[in-house]
Formats: C-alpha cells, structure tokens, sequence
C-alpha cells in the first residue's frame, strides 16, 4: 500500500466516494488520510480513520488489509496516540482470527509482528508477566522466517520482562543472543541498551563496580552520538553509586532524571518516580532530611496524577492484602475482599484487571475449600476473553479443572485441564505445570482411565517432591488409595 503525503484529503475524498472506486482502494484511501493526519499530529483522527478503514476491510474480506490494518492501528496507537490498552486490543483482534499456528508465510510476519506490538504496549503497561510471553511468541516467527532485526528486539524485550519479573539469570542468555546480533549489524544504540539491562543483572546481583564501569562507559558513547544520555543510564548509574557509598555523585545523576522527566513534553514519568525512590535514601544517608521529605512529596504528587498510577498503585495494594489474608488464613474475609474489589471493576469496565479479580476470588473459594461456588462462579462467567489474559489463564483454569472434578463434572474438567497442558504459557511457570499434571491425575483416576492416571500421578509427585511440596504429594498418593 502506497502513501503520498502529497495526496490532497479533498481530492481523496472525491475518490472515495465515487460508486466505481473499489472496495480495497477505498480501504487505502482511508490509511492515507489516516497518514495525513498523523503527519500534522492529529493522533486521535488518525486512529478514527485507521479504525475505519479495518471495520470497512472486515465488511468486505478484504483479509490481507484487514490485518496489515490492524498491526498499523496497534503501532500508531501505541507510538503516536500513546493509547497502549487500544494497541494491545488491536493486536489481540488479530491474533484472534488465527487461533491455529498459522501456516502462511504472510501471516508469520503479520501475527509474529501482532506479537511484538503486544509485548511492547503491555512493557509501557509494566504488564511483564504477559508481555514476557507476547514477546516469547514473537521471537519464534521472528526465527522461522529469520527475520534477525526482530529476533534481536525480541531478545531484548525477553531480557528486560525477565530482569522486572526479578529473573536475571534466565535473562542473560537473551541479553547475549540480542546484543550478538546488534553488533554484528552495528546497532550502537541497541547494544547500549543492552548493556544497560546487563548492568541492571550486575546491580542484582551486588556486582556494583562492574555496572557502574558500564554504565560510565555507555554513557561516554551516548553522549558523544546523541548529545545526552538515557534517563535509564543515568537513573541505574546512580543507583550504582548509591550503593557504592558514592552519595554525593548518585544525588546529582538521580535528580538530573527527576528533572529531566518532570517536564510538559514528557508523557512517560515512570524512571521520575524510580529515581525518586533512591534519591530519597541518598539524601536520608547525608542527613538531608529536609530535601529528602521534599523530594517524597514531588514523588507522591507526581504518582497520584499521572494516568493509571493512583489506580495502579490502589490495585496492587488491594492484591497485595488479599494474598496476605489467604496466607494468614483468613480466606473467607479474602472472598469478601475479592468480591467487593470485583465489583467496583466491573463498573471501570477493564477487562484485564477484572480477571486478575476474578483469579484472587476463585483462589479465596478454592482455599475454603467451597468446589461447587468455583463451578457455579465459572458457569456464570464469559471465558472467550481470558484466553486473552496471559498473566491469570492458566492459574484459573487449573483451579477450576479441580473444582469441576471435585463436583463430578469429569468430561467438562478433563477438556479444561487439555487446555492448560497444551497451552505453550505454561511453561513460564513449574508449580502450575505440575499442579496440571496433578488435576490430570485426578480427573483420569476418577474417569477409570487408570493406566494414564497412574502415569501423570508417578509425575506430579516425583516433581512435587523435588520442589519441597511434600504435603501435595502426599495428598495425591492419598487421593489414589482411595476406591471410587
């Protein structure tokens, strides 16, 4: 599809509203006036048009338009309207007509690249546990049609979701895998960036002094070709000094990121609001008390009026004291929690964080051990949206599997718990995986298919046992000396 900029909007117009002008034209005519208006900074008509020009591509099968469409509506979503939630829904839509691996080469390009957009809306999110697998996704298509720009990016995406999700060992192998193939293409910028996450690694792991010598030295580069450093080389560079003692150098480069982020031209604020949380400390080790409670007031000011942060921050809490009450025990005051933080979601109207309500409430009913609320609340709830849910899917699901088959539903259990073992996202999680073998287990004995049963059993408790769950193990051994 071509785009001239030189194109005059009313003369596209004319065109589209001619009878003879066919349907695949009048799709393009739209992306190009999409493209007129983003290129003077209209955001918003751009995503009208680009929604346009895929709702009349859908109503005419015009299917290689209808995807190219909709990756382009993810891209500019997320880099030009900064509408991150509308870039992942776009590539979710996607992905969506192909639930099977696609067999085209078209379409590795097109879903693999639905994929990284995902991966990347849901990073601006700081959803890592689903961006993670978007990106894991991304880097298989990316392989199979050895693309090696976005085997590269795909890496770094892999390393950065591990480092957040407090992984640094299993991030270093795709740290090295991207930073090979930045520098064998001469990427400089990417190879920094890299770098920079690999001196994250270093500062994890109480390696001070090598994360600071790279990070001074990808600074000097940054620097020298762009005439200013990262925020993020900065902001870890003084995390480095920091804990090096150095507080007099970590409180000059941490304030630098506070105020070169605190700008009205800036719409990201998250490396403010990190560099706020070390420069307090700093300025608490030199006894500056009075500069360090200002600096906690700028942070608490600048999170309760960003977009999303007060709600996040709320979120995470009510999470936070949910796990806390079904750790101490109290899980029926958890299911009221649960319940009540599921309410006032369901009137947001936010799909992802309804699920994440949904999970905590089925594990309050699963830890009273209340089987048939579980498969009641399950009846009661529309699933095609959770397969889309990369962070609580397979969690819910397990819990679920063992509900149905606490309640006699061995067919519908059976079918739930074939999703889960044959869903590539249980992979990122050991204790999942074995608790689905375990639900098999059951669900098998309890259908009388014995030989099977038997097989995931001898499994689920010879890795239960290796990973210190001795009390499961043990369940489930009971569970089979039972006659039924």
């Amino acid at each position: 599809m071509s785009h001239n900029f030189g194109d005059n909007s009313e003369d596209l117009w004319n065109e589209f509203g001619n009878p003879k002008t066919p349907w695949d034209r009048k799709v393009d005519i739209l992306a190009n006036l999409a493209q007129l208006e983003a290129h003077q900074g209209h955001w918003s008509q751009e995503i009208k048009y680009l929604q346009n020009a895929i709702e009349l591509a859908i109503t005419h099968d015009l299917i290689v338009q209808r995807d190219k469409h909709l990756n382009i509506l993810s891209a500019r979503a997320m880099h030009g309207a900064g509408n991150y939630l509308l870039a992942v829904e776009a590539a979710d839509q996607l992905i969506s007509y192909y639930p099977e691996f696609p067999t085209e080469i078209r379409l590795f390009e097109e879903v693999g690249t639905a994929y990284t957009h995902k991966a990347r809306a849901l990073v601006e999110l700081r959803r890592f546990a689903e961006a993670l697998y978007a990106f894991k996704v991304a880097l298989e298509f990316a392989q199979l049609i050895n693309d090696k720009p976005e085997t590269a990016h795909s890496n770094l995406g892999i390393m950065r979701c591990l480092i957040e999700l407090n992984e640094p060992e299993n991030a270093k192998a795709h740290g090295m895998a991207a930073r090979s193939l930045y520098q064998e293409n001469r990427q400089l910028f990417s190879v920094c960036e890299t770098d920079r996450l690999f001196a994250r690694i270093h500062i994890l792991e109480g390696n001070y002094v090598k994360a600071k010598n790279i990070l001074k030295e990808v600074r000097v580069l940054e620097q020298h070709q762009w005439h200013m450093s990262h925020p993020e080389t900065k902001l870890y560079l003084g995390v480095a000094y920091y804990h090096l003692g150095q507080l007099d150098r970590a409180e000059g480069l941490l304030e630098k990121v506070m105020d070169q982020n605190i700008k009205p031209w800036q719409t990201e604020f998250n490396w403010a609001l990190v560099a706020a949380d070390f420069l307090v400390e700093v300025l608490k080790g030199q006894e500056k008390f009075a500069e360090a409670e200002r600096i906690a007031l700028t942070r608490k000011a600048l999170a309760s009026r960003i977009p999303g942060a007060e709600a996040s921050d709320e979120d995470e809490y009510v999470q936070d004291e949910i796990d806390a009450l079904i750790k101490a025990g109290k899980s029926d005051v958890a299911e009221v929690a649960s319940m009540e933080w599921l309410d006032k979601i369901n009137n947001e109207g936010d799909i992802a964080k309804r699920w994440k309500a949904i999970s905590k409430a089925i594990k309050a009913f699963w830890e009273q051990k209340k089987y048939s609320e579980i498969a009641d609340f399950w009846d009661q709830l529309p699933h095609q949206s959770l397969d889309y849910q990369d962070e609580v899917v397979i969690r819910i699901k397990n819990l679920v599997t063992h509900a149905l088959q606490k309640v006699g539903r061995l067919e519908e259990a059976f079918e739930l718990n074939r999703e889960v073992r044959e869903d590539s996202r249980i992979a990122t999680d050991s204790i999942e995986q074995v608790y689905a073998k375990e639900n098999a287990a059951r669900v098998l004995k309890d259908l009388k298919r014995t030989k099977e049963a038997n097989s995931f059993k001898e499994e689920a408790m010879r890795e239960y046992i290796k990973m210190g769950f001795n009390e499961r193990a043990i369940s489930l051994m009971d569970y089979f000396k039972k006659k039924k």
